[in-house]
């Protein structure tokens, strides 16, 4: 229990007497009992909180990705199924105008 071996527990035990009596170190040892019992109690519910809330977080991912893979399939299924013909392509180019330097200052440039 938190490490301690039994020469540290008794050790404990010894220091506990000798400090607060023989009185009143069992009512310490219950409430110190109670206290750890309920602080284990309280993590071990926060965890299962958390364990959760995780797996409810990885389930709604899970579903997006099938989601997307479905609706990826889908799409990908689509284009397979159309026909050449039907597909519209733009195929007339237009070359983008090139300017030498000559002509950004105004000048022709010369013929050879």
């Amino acid at each position: 229990m938190f490490g301690l071996g039994f020469s540290e527990i008794l050790i404990l035990a010894v220091l506990g007497l000798v400090l607060l009596g023989p009185d009143q170190l069992p009512e310490v040892a219950r409430t110190l009992g109670r206290f750890f019992n309920d602080l284990k109690r309280s993590t071990d519910e926060i965890k299962d909180e958390f364990k959760k809330s995780t797996m409810s977080s990885n389930n709604l991912l899970e579903d997006i990705r099938r989601d997307i893979n479905t609706d990826s399939n889908n799409h990908n299924n689509s284009h397979d199924t159309q026909q050449p013909e039907q597909l519209e392509m733009d195929t007339e180019y237009v070359a983008p105008q090139q300017t030498t330097e000559l002509e950004k200052n105004g000048k022709k440039p010369e013929s050879h």
